[in-house]
Formats: structure tokens, sequence, C-alpha cells
């Protein structure tokens, strides 16, 4: 463990970083519903780099593969992660707030809760073995809760 080590999400500092916005579970708070997209936005920052974390031992974990700058290169993610070869990967980056404001007024009813892809990225699997792999790496991963698939 070194210095650049991000602290866990569930930390103390990372949730007075958000208060007031968000609940803090670690002093009993119950989570309330985002309703402005200020609020949703402020999350997704906060949660990215955290998220990124999650998403590399999930790719690794799975044999997955991840897009690079080239289009159609594909990366054994395993490989980038350990060999100093993340910046080929073409990272997602945090949903477009215009696009965010299209689909919550257009396919929501105007209700922020309801927008659940604002941070995501993407793994590509040769198999449905590493589907499966992939997702009990995130079944299995203390920092996360699977609350829908689609």
């Amino acid at each position: 463990g070194g210095g650049n080590t991000l602290p866990r999400w569930d930390s103390p500092h990372v949730y007075d970083t958000v208060s007031p916005l968000s609940p803090n579970p670690l002093r009993g708070d119950l989570p309330r519903v985002v309703v402005s997209m200020d609020q949703l936005y402020l999350q997704a920052q906060l949660i990215w780099p955290f998220f990124l974390e999650s998403f590399k031992k999930w790719v690794a974990a799975s044999n997955g593969h991840c897009a690079t700058q080239c289009r159609g290169v594909y990366v054994l993610g395993s490989e980038a992660f350990e060999n100093s070869g993340e910046h080929l990967i073409k990272w997602s980056l945090v949903k477009g707030v215009d696009r965010s404001i299209e689909k919550v007024s257009r396919s929501y009813n105007n209700k922020v809760s309801r927008l659940v892809d604002v941070v995501r990225q993407n793994v590509i699997c040769d198999s449905v073995s590493d589907i499966a792999a992939c997702l009990e790496a995130i079944q299995n991963d203390s920092d996360v809760r699977i609350v829908r698939i689609k």
C-alpha cells in the first residue's frame, strides 16, 4: 500500500465531502431520493475515481477486455492495469449533462432519481463464462450493492 491509495468509498472523509447533500450511513442517516441534477452530478464526480478502482478489479477477475483509443482495438484489462497501459484505454466519462437532461425529461417524467447510468464503464468479454465471472466479481465486491441488472 502506497500513498496513492484512494480511501474506501464509505470512509468518513468521503461522506464529509458529500454532506449535506447525501446521507451518511456511518452516522445512521437514511438514504434520500436524489431530486436535482446538481446533486446527482456532484455525487457522480465524487464517486467516479472509486468506481474506476472497483471496475479494474472486476475486469481483471473476469478476463475482460477494454476498448483502446484506436477504434476496434481492445486490450486485456489485467495486462493494461499491470503494465502501465491504462493510458491506452478509452475510459467512459461521466454521462453528459445534456444527454442526462434529455433522458430524464423524455423517459423518466423529470424524476432525476431514475437516472442510473451516469457513472459507467465498458468491459468486453469473450465468453458467457467471462460475463459470469465479471458479474460474480461485482456481486462479491463488499463496496457494491447490486440493485438492478438490465
